[in-house]
């Protein structure tokens, strides 16, 4: 039976990527690696160019909202760190997700299990 790590942030949180410095809220989290297996040989491949680490597939990979790009970002969270800072994140597809802000998270307009 494969057990899954726990993930260290939830929805809504801030966080910033340890490497390339932007700051991203959280919208979704997958437990293992989910998305196309070839992808994830690329990026690997692409990391270990740069002199990065690559990464473990059996770790939790969140999907980001970010001010620098209109895309959603994949990131793994031995990628990222948490904020603490009440800086916004400006993203047209912030409406659909969160309701607002408080406290330096955003809160989702719907309940998570």
């Amino acid at each position: 039976m494969m057990r899954y790590r726990q993930a260290k942030y939830a929805i809504g949180q801030i966080v910033e990527h340890r490497h390339l410095g932007y700051h991203g809220v959280v919208i979704d989290v997958d437990y293992a690696y989910a998305l196309d297996p070839q992808t994830f040989v690329e990026v690997n491949a692409s990391l270990l160019e740069q002199g990065l680490p690559a990464l473990d597939p059996d770790q939790p990979f969140y999907m980001l909202l970010t001010s620098e790009t209109e895309d959603q970002l994949y990131v793994s969270e031995a990628n990222l760190e948490e904020v603490m800072d009440d800086e916004a994140i400006q993203h047209e597809d912030l409406d659909l997700y969160f309701m607002g802000r408080q406290s330096g998270h955003y809160l989702p307009k719907h309940a998570f299990h």
